[in-house]
């Protein structure tokens, strides 16, 4: 080829437009240089025409890179006078699986970027009651200071494995039929009625044991409502002390009587002589209310005696209910948003 003579190409396609051709500058492979098509999803598919025109400075007379030369012909010297021709097929819809070549190491850049937002949440849990007086009795006065057999296996209520699986199936469906979002439009096969706690809308459930809002100490300001209905009520000291010891609350004769030797104490399981490293303190689950002074629980208030016979006791304490609450609020809480940002150098 004669030095200085630029070389010239075109590509066509199959409809007969150019397609766009550009030689790869400042970049050579050994004594060759590429030189990049651009083919899109308009070109027209199918076989293209490739050519390459130049000029020659001698002609070899065979194809071989030692061959002797001829020179040019007069006629056809200061023009181009060679050309090559190759078709290639072009398919736009291919997927290029040719290697990437760059000039350069190829740069990127990551960066994160880290915004505020404020997420909306729902604020749930328990409400407390303030303190108030409760004085506890037995639904049946005749069962004060009796025994009144084995209380769930001995296991304190409100710990979720006090009764065999029917029996809690059926009080929780008694309490869940008094509470207060259930007051309205119960069906008539609720599982209320399902339970065996009811066999007839007008036959009451009875409950061993019943709070009352306490006057032993003065008047007690504080009443029950349907939403205590579930609620489980601890118990602590009055302001009066602790009334285990008052026998005007407990006279030391009829606890005797009783074969409770010891003071009484909420610790339930306590057996008479014997300290209780694992107190079991009791606590009462409200399954209704007989009015706003009145509450029935699941269970009584008992200690053991002598003979490990659970004796319903009365109460005279301060107590403070935890109960659902229904009212959730809405809280705000602020939350952090990654965002990755990606930049690509490359040439």
């Amino acid at each position: 080829m004669k030095d200085g003579v630029e070389i010239q190409m075109d590509f066509i396609d199959n409809e007969g437009a150019s397609i766009y051709l550009e030689p790869v500058s400042e970049y050579l492979e050994g004594t060759a240089r590429r030189v990049s098509a651009e083919v899109y999803g308009d070109t027209a598919p199918g076989i293209a025409t490739l050519i390459i025109v130049g000029e020659l400075e001698s002609v070899p007379e065979d194809t071989t890179i030692f061959s002797d030369v001829d020179p040019v012909p007069v006629e056809y010297q200061g023009a181009y006078n060679i050309r090559l021709t190759k078709q290639v097929v072009i398919n736009p819809t291919a997927v290029n699986t040719q290697i990437i070549k760059f000039f350069d190491q190829p740069k990127i850049n990551v960066s994160e970027i880290r915004k505020g937002t404020m997420v909306r949440s729902e604020v749930t849990g328990s409400k407390f009651t303030p303190e108030f007086n409760v004085e506890g009795t037995p639904t049946d006065s005749d069962l004060l200071f009796k025994p009144h057999g084995a209380i769930d296996n001995d296991i304190k209520q409100g710990s979720g494995g006090t009764a065999s699986p029917k029996k809690q199936r059926n009080i929780k469906a008694y309490i869940e039929s008094r509470k207060r979002k259930n007051k309205k439009g119960l069906r008539k096969n609720s599982a209320f009625k399902r339970s065996g706690l009811l066999s007839k809308t007008n036959s009451p459930a009875t409950f061993p044991y019943q709070l009352r809002i306490g006057e032993f100490d003065g008047a007690e300001s504080f009443r029950f409502n349907t939403a205590h209905i579930g609620g489980s009520v601890t118990f602590f000291e009055s302001d009066l002390g602790n009334t285990f010891t008052n026998s005007n609350f407990y006279p030391s004769s009829v606890l005797s009587d009783s074969g409770i030797i010891d003071t009484p104490t909420f610790d339930t399981l306590k057996e008479q002589g014997i300290i209780n490293v694992s107190a079991s303190m009791y606590t009462a689950s409200i399954v209704d209310l007989i009015n706003d002074k009145t509450a029935v629980v699941e269970l009584p208030f008992t200690n053991k005696n002598n003979n490990g016979e659970n004796i319903i006791l009365p109460i005279f304490a301060k107590a403070k209910i935890a109960y659902e609450n229904k009212n959730n609020s809405k809280g705000i809480k602020k939350a952090t948003r990654h965002e990755i940002t990606i930049s690509a150098e490359f040439k």
